[in-house]
């Protein structure tokens, strides 16, 4: 049970009424997918990485490079289709963009459209399940980890709080910081040569380096941050 004030509890009410209505969630995934090209061999990629890590720009850099012709699934982005969505009330609204993601998610499944699927791939269950899916249907799956260091990821989250009000609270930035990696890693254990995952490690708004077909996502990265430290940092910068 959430402990929301009257107003926020309307408001995830309100969000979950709209997202329990079949016909609500299969007008967004229609608008979303229907307008974009069947293929004989669809691709599913999966972006990885913490928040603030630059993961949206990469994704769609690619969508850009495959000629707008691929879907790319944001949640951050299905929550715009919400009455009272403020960006800064983004927690209130999570679980409904989550069941629009999975309705969009499925639609493109149904009609063999390649997509960008951008999250921060933190949570393994639904990571596995979702790759599975894709596995399936004889689908190539990619996942893409996108790594920035952690000073640099969450000033980006602070920056981007301040100007789109969409904000991501400390914990929840360590957590999914040290997640993704884990879950990454575990994900091609399972997977083996099933899937292929890529590394692009970014410096601020540049590419460091890029990495293909790795096994493991650690070797790649320069730095290891446990939660202890990553709680100094979020913490330190809090306070500025």
């Amino acid at each position: 049970m959430h402990d929301y004030n009257k107003e926020d509890q309307s408001l995830f009410d309100e969000a979950m009424s709209f997202v329990r209505i079949k016909k609500n969630k299969k007008k967004i995934a229609k608008k979303l997918v229907d307008s974009l090209p069947e293929e004989e061999s669809p691709v599913s990629v999966f972006m990885a990485g913490s928040p603030g890590a630059g993961k949206t720009e990469v994704a769609k850099s690619l969508v850009e490079s495959f000629g707008g012709n691929t879907l790319r699934i944001d949640n951050d982005e299905l929550r715009n289709e919400f009455e009272g969505y403020t960006g800064g009330n983004s927690h209130l609204f999570q679980s409904a963009a989550t069941r629009l993601v999975e309705a969009v998610h499925d639609r493109a499944l149904k009609k063999k459209v390649s997509f960008i699927l951008d999250t921060t791939l933190s949570c393994y269950e639904v990571a596995k399940k979702n790759i599975e899916r894709s596995l399936n249907k004889d689908r190539a799956v990619m996942i893409i980890f996108v790594y920035q260091s952690p000073q640099n990821a969450w000033a980006f989250v602070q920056a981007r709080e301040k100007v789109e009000g969409r904000r991501v609270p400390p914990d929840v930035f360590v957590k999914q910081f040290i997640d993704s990696q884990l879950v990454v890693n575990k994900l091609k254990a399972e997977f083996q040569k099933q899937i292929r995952v890529e590394v692009l490690v970014k410096d601020l708004t540049e590419q460091k380096a890029y990495h293909c077909n790795v096994s493991t996502v650690d070797q790649y990265l320069e730095n290891k941050y446990n939660t202890a430290s990553l709680n100094s940092i979020v913490n330190n910068k809090s306070e500025c």
